[in-house]
């Protein structure tokens, strides 16, 4: 650790060009009301916005102009979402919708294409399971209901444009309504609808015609999305946000993210929550425009796209038939073992060992934290009063309402009994503690009460009593503290637009552990669900900041990834991937989430499979 010269001065938002400085923006405030005991970001009933807001003021000289492409006045609830985003930001105006008036075309019923012997080439049986799929996902598919445009199109003009179409693929937009377009002076055209556009509609706008495809281009180039992926097997789904160009997807990647891939028959139950994060990205893309002359994050500037691979597609009947039948029997097979079986979670501690250089094999395990009825996770070993204590979370088997409980690690590797800590009447996990002000302090995940809450011990290790809430308003996942060249940064995983909380990894920054937290210009600064989520304490290895962070994709904690920090300032971030630890290689396990060490032991929670048996009932 290092220390800064000179005060802190909130910097987070600014940016220097050349002479031209590009202001400083008005901040969501998320740290503790003046007397301690809270404050936050929002009001009751409303999400603060997690990111700062980009400036006002004179430095900026005029609001982005942008434009959407829609197949009609009626689009999917996730896009709805996306074009709420832009009406409600003063930085924005939202000035012409772009509606296609597409050829009619008469598609053949299935009994005529049975008739014809084309059943093998058409889709009834993969659109049948769609819909099917939408109904029976626990709601997952709600991002793709319908959902009017009218109350938020209200004043803005209507382009009604009947493209010149090629093939039945691409769409050329005739040269009148190219003309129009060029009088919007456009900043960003947002496709929504239309076919594959071709032309001179794709250099109209000042920074291009923008379009989501939910797919990793190099991999999975069509469609339908998250279903190819689900079929073979893969653990992640990706997507991006790329301005388009004359070549198929092989445009400039403006924004990059994945989500977690689970083996499940139904695809909306994978799509619901990776189309809903996505819907977040356009703004998020527009604010750096706005605020730097570049919609692009550092992460995906030195990450444009492979070589594309080849074009996937719905599959036909027989082939669905197929696949679809495959899919069924892999999914009531593992239907079948989760009734017999279930996840339980404990701790180990073992000798700490270099995690980034190469070793012999795995140290041997000192001790266990288990307990007869109790599943236990989220380790956080610290040293008070040269005697090492182990928190960490407990929860009765078959329940979800966690308690912070403690160990003492004795100094032939002994551990006592676990002690209780903190109880709630909603769940409790994650503790993080660290020093301040020579006082133990105690971070604890608290997300189901919608407040992060700081506490400073009054007689360590078992009694505590709540100093101030960080951030209010907020479903915050693992918060794991830094004091990192004279400030402290606040590290949280945030579902902000309902992808789930393993996605998305925001950064806040503040002079003390109090707060005030000022969101980082970054936010957030990692999008993947492989590399996000906090595992536990920051650590310094050989000169390198190195944060443990879960691997969520496939399931929630399936291993841990080390990624080294090379860049952390308040206005900027930059880490990768470069080390792994597989729960296999901790004692046999298919699963492990938190990293923590102290006074040369380290402590790692395992997940692993037991056998469920069935319980009778009492009677009488």
């Amino acid at each position: 650790m290092t220390s800064a010269s000179g005060p802190y001065r909130p910097t987070v938002g600014r940016r220097q060009n050349g002479d031209e400085q590009i202001g400083t923006p008005a901040r969501t405030r998320v740290g503790p009301a003046a007397d301690g005991t809270g404050g936050g970001a929002a009001a009751a009933g409303t999400t603060p916005d997690l990111a700062p807001a980009p400036p006002d003021g004179d430095s900026i000289r005029r609001r982005l102009r942008v434009g959407i492409m829609l197949d009609g006045l009626s689009v999917r609830a996730w896009e709805r979402k996306v074009v709420e985003d832009l009406a409600r930001t003063d930085w924005i105006d939202v000035v012409v919708a772009v509606v296609c008036w597409s050829p009619a075309e008469r598609k053949a019923s299935w009994f005529e294409n049975l008739c014809a012997g084309r059943l093998h080439r058409t889709t009834e049986i993969y659109d049948l399971y769609e819909s099917v799929s939408r109904r029976l996902a626990n709601g997952a598919g709600s991002y793709a209901e319908t959902a009017p445009l009218g109350d938020i199109l209200h004043g803005i003009d209507i382009l009604h444009v009947v493209p010149e179409r090629n093939r039945g693929v691409f769409d050329r937009l005739p040269e009148p309504d190219i003309a129009a377009l060029r009088g919007y002076d456009l900043d960003v055209l947002l496709r929504f609808g239309f076919r594959i556009l071709k032309g001179a509609i794709l250099g109209v706008p000042r920074h291009g015609v923008w379009s989501y495809h939910h797919g990793d281009p190099a991999r999975f180039r069509g469609g339908p999305s998250c279903f190819w992926e689900i079929v073979r097997g893969e653990r992640s789904v990706g997507v991006v946000l790329q301005r388009l160009t004359e070549t198929l997807d092989a445009g400039e990647i403006l924004y990059r993210s994945t989500s977690s891939c689970a083996p499940t028959l139904w695809v909306d139950r994978v799509r619901g929550p990776h189309y809903l994060k996505s819907a977040r990205f356009v703004r998020r893309s527009l604010e750096r425009l706005y605020r730097t002359g570049s919609p692009i994050r550092a992460q995906d500037a030195d990450a444009q796209p492979l070589p594309p691979g080849p074009i996937t597609r719905k599959p036909g009947n027989l082939h669905a038939a197929a696949v679809l039948g495959q899919m069924a029997v892999r999914t009531a097979l593992a239907n079948t073992r989760h009734l017999c079986r279930h996840d339980i979670w404990s701790i180990v501690l073992r000798q700490a060992r270099p995690l980034l250089a190469p070793s012999a094999g795995p140290p041997p395990v000192l001790a266990r934290i288990a307990g007869k009825g109790w599943q236990t996770a989220d380790p956080c070993l610290f040293t008070w009063e040269e005697r090492l204590y182990c928190f960490f979370e407990r929860v009765p088997i078959g329940r979800h309402r966690g308690e912070i409980a403690v160990v003492r690690v004795l100094e032939d590797g002994r551990l006592t009994e676990p002690q209780s800590v903190l109880t709630a009447a909603h769940h409790l996990s994650y503790p993080f503690l660290f020093v301040w002000n020579g006082r133990p302090m105690m971070l604890v995940e608290s997300a189901d009460s919608g407040a992060l809450g700081l506490f400073e011990a009054d007689a360590f290790p078992l009694l505590w009593r709540r100093r101030a809430t960080l951030l209010d308003g907020q479903r915050a996942y693992d918060p794991t503290l830094l004091h990192w060249e004279g400030l402290w940064y606040l590290f949280v995983a945030i579902d902000e637009a309902g992808g789930g909380p393993n996605d998305e990894l925001f950064v806040f920054v503040a002079e003390t552990p109090l707060g005030p937290w000022q969101p980082h210009a970054l936010n957030p600064v990692v999008s993947d669900c492989r590399s996000a989520r906090p595992a536990g304490a920051l650590f310094v290895e050989n000169g390198t900041l190195i944060r443990p962070a879960q691997d969520c994709s496939g399931s929630y904690g399936r291993a841990l990834n080390l990624c080294a920090i090379d860049r952390l300032t308040p206005e900027d971030f930059v880490q990768r991937v470069v080390g792994r630890i597989e729960p296999a290689s901790v004692g046999g396990s298919i699963g492990c989430h938190t990293l923590s060490r102290a006074g040369g032991i380290e402590a790692i929670d395992l997940r692993r499979r037991a056998w469920r048996w069935p319980r009778l009932r009492r009677t009488g």
